[in-house]
């Protein structure tokens, strides 16, 4: 375990980012990535939609805010820690393994940087109960399901999201599992004499870990504990006056506001660049609200290349899903998908692709409804029957899949 003995507090912080890039170089280099929805860059174009979903949270957003307003010793210390990442980086050689297989380049690290990463750190896991429940609030009996979740403390609710979406969810949830404790037992209470802090935050099993253990000491500091790799400071630990620690909740720290009733020069908008490793780069749109981002935003297809689909609310296309990349294709709706309706779909023969049906769990309840067509190049209308007509099961999704087609299919459950 490293302890860092320093005669100032600047050496400390250096040292400090020494010591990080030194053990974690490669993972720190994939945080700073993920922070900042530069996923495909590592990824490929199966990470293109997590990236957008990232940059349109924006968790650089009240970073300058953040740096203007910090205190002039806080500041040194985290310009200090980012001299010493810096230092490492540039004359590490060979750079670790992770480099070289994601295709990572040497970057130099800035404060941003560093308050980026720290605020993806700090997401508030009830936003995943959020997602899960935003298609759910246009169903008849959305006020029992609201209840049923409120009187009841717990309860389930599975989202239909897109594949992409999930991913980004099981991406963040990874980084806290359900359930955590903490416990503060008062020195009456302990054998001892002393005071005994109890924190249990509960996280999956990582290579590498995602704690880092370190020590310092210097003429303001005087800590050992747990650290985030490429974070300078300990989040749970202890110095010779006190402990600290942290556990998650389901805090209402956050709030989705109804942004139906605002006009539209109350948005702004944005374009950002989504570069891809193995696949042409992609421009995305990223609105904001006086209140925030604008988080039910999706990717739908428009004139031109087109792009994936997603889910958009308010059901005029809650049911229409891309699961994944085989070509570009225009979707044009007539009518919502799971009613009566056509859809036009453009194919572009340059970009056909085969890729296999998903096989993870949440397809288990899943069945193919139609057999799959058969599309070459060029311009299709498809049709689609009402629920409950002849020969017409109640349509749940589009899907592109294998041999270049499509088919249909509808939840069994």
């Amino acid at each position: 375990m490293p302890f860092i003995v320093a005669e100032t507090d600047s050496d400390a912080a250096f040292t400090l980012g020494l010591v990080h890039a030194h053990l974690r170089l490669g993972q720190m280099a994939m945080y700073r990535r993920i922070a900042a929805g530069r996923i495909a860059e590592m990824g490929g174009p199966l990470a293109t939609d997590i990236d957008h979903g990232v940059r349109l949270l924006d968790f650089s957003r009240a970073v300058p805010e953040v740096l203007a307003t910090m205190p002039e010793e806080s500041r040194v210390w985290l310009d200090r820690f980012v001299d010493g990442v810096n230092h490492y980086q540039a004359r590490a050689e060979p750079l670790p393994h992770e480099y070289a297989v994601l295709g990572l380049e040497r970057e130099p690290w800035t404060a941003e940087d560093v308050l980026t990463f720290g605020r993806l750190t700090g997401t508030d896991v009830s936003w995943l109960v959020w997602f899960n429940l935003l298609k759910l609030r246009d169903r008849p009996d959305w006020p029992e399901i609201w209840a049923r979740l409120v009187n009841d403390g717990a309860g389930r609710a599975d989202p239909a999201l897109a594949g992409e979406a999930n991913a980004l969810t099981r991406m963040l949830a990874d980084l806290g599992r359900s359930g955590s404790n903490s416990l503060a037992i008062a020195p009456a209470r302990t054998a001892t004499g002393s005071a005994i802090l109890a924190n249990d935050p509960h996280l999956g099993i990582f290579l590498p870990n995602l704690w880092l253990i370190a020590g310092i000491k210097s003429p303001s500091h005087h800590a050992v504990g747990l650290m985030i790799p490429g974070l300078p400071f300990i989040a749970l630990g202890r110095n010779p006056h006190v402990a600290w620690g942290g556990t998650n909740m389901r805090a209402a720290s956050s709030d989705l506001v109804d942004l139906a009733g605002l006009p539209e020069d109350a948005f702004t908008e944005r374009r950002e660049v989504i570069r891809t490793r193995w696949w042409p780069e992609r421009e995305v749109v990223i609105r904001e609200s006086p209140y925030g981002p604008v988080v039910s935003d999706v990717p739908l297809l428009a004139a031109g290349d087109g792009g994936p689909l997603a889910l958009e609310p308010a059901q005029r296309l809650a049911r229409v899903r891309r699961v994944v990349h085989p070509f570009r294709a225009e979707l044009v709706p007539q009518d919502r998908p799971d009613r009566a309706g056509e859809l036009d779909l453009v194919v572009d023969d340059d970009n056909l692709g085969t890729i296999n049906f998903p096989s993870t769990a949440a397809w288990a309840n899943w069945a193919v409804v139609t057999e799959s067509i058969q599309l070459d190049a060029g311009s299709h209308r498809i049709t689609l029957d009402a629920p409950g007509s002849a020969g017409a099961p109640n349509i749940e999704y589009l899907m592109f899949t294998a041999d270049d087609g499509i088919l249909v299919a509808r939840s069994v459950v």
